[in-house]
Order: structure tokens, then sequence, then C-alpha cells
């Protein structure tokens, strides 16, 4: 293994567990097996720990410049609760949690919207051909993105516009 002294087995950057040596040892020394095991730990903690550095600096690149994407933002929550404790990923998860909800309720609000304008641009062409799919999209798509915003904190607005839209445009 080259080194001087058996201290030194700690400081390889591989394990040295296949090691013929060693497995006569294991079989020969239960007292130098023990000591030489305590060395095999410190050789796996080290490597352990590079990888959940390399893990960590991953998802944290996703975290930092995925902040609008929510396909990134899962990622990174994902990665984060697999580190456990490493570092502070349990708070980055839960930050990414956060961010989740947030992106979430800004695509139902956005689609929402749309299905606003769309029943919005519908009504006259609805009224001339009322049995046809324009009419259909006119008469339901308040009724979608009011509910899409029914439980939503800040969805007001956007609901009143849903009942605004039924009063002047559909009959009654």
């Amino acid at each position: 293994m080259k080194v001087r002294k058996k201290e030194e087995l700690a400081n390889l950057s591989e394990s040295f567990i296949k090691n013929k040596n060693y497995r006569k040892i294991i079989l020969l020394d239960r007292e130098l097996s023990a000591e030489l095991q305590g060395y095999l730990d410190t050789i796996n903690n080290r490597y352990l720990q590079g990888v959940y550095s390399r893990k960590y600096e991953n998802a944290l690149e996703l975290y930092l410049n995925g902040q609008s994407n929510i396909k990134s933002i899962i990622k990174a929550k994902n990665a984060f609760e697999l580190l456990n404790d490493y570092k502070d990923s349990r708070e980055l998860s839960e930050k990414c949690s956060l961010i989740i909800t947030e992106l979430e309720k800004q695509q139902s609000l956005a689609k929402a919207e749309e299905l606003i304008d769309r029943a919005l641009r519908f009504p006259e062409r609805a009224e001339e051909l009322r049995q046809s799919h324009y009419s259909e999209i006119a008469f339901e798509d308040p009724d979608h993105a009011e509910s899409l915003c029914k439980n939503m904190d800040g969805a007001e607005e956007t609901i009143n516009r849903c009942c605004e839209i039924r009063r002047t445009y559909l009959p009654l």
C-alpha cells in the first residue's frame, strides 16, 4: 500500500478492502482487523463526503438557476431530500417546496386568465352559433377558470371576473 505506518492507511484515497494481505489479517488477527476497519471507515466517510458534496453542489445549482422552472425546483427538492442532514439540505428542500407551491399557484392563475380571455373572445360568435363548439367554450371556460381559483389566496379578482362574464354574456 506504500505507507510507512499502519496509521497512514487512513489517508489512502481508495479502500484496501480487496487487498490480499488485509483479507489474511481479517482471518488471523481480530485486534489488528478492528484497527484496520477504523481506517477503512475513515476512507469510506471521506469518499461519502465527496459524493454528498458533489450532489449538494448539483442540487444547489438547480435551485439557484431554476427558480422559475418548476421541473428544476422539483429535481432540486428531491436531491436535497436524499441528502438528509448534509449542510442545509433540509432547509433548502423546504424552500423548494414553497417555491413549487408558488409556481403552481402562478400556473393555475395564468391558466384561469387564459380561459377568461378565451371566453371573452367567443361570446359574439357563440350567439350566432349557440350549438357550436364556440358556444360551449364561452359558457364552460368561466366555470373552469373559477374552479381553478376557488380555494386560492389572492384569486378573488379572477373569480369576480368570471362572475362578471357570466352576468354580462351568458343567459340567466
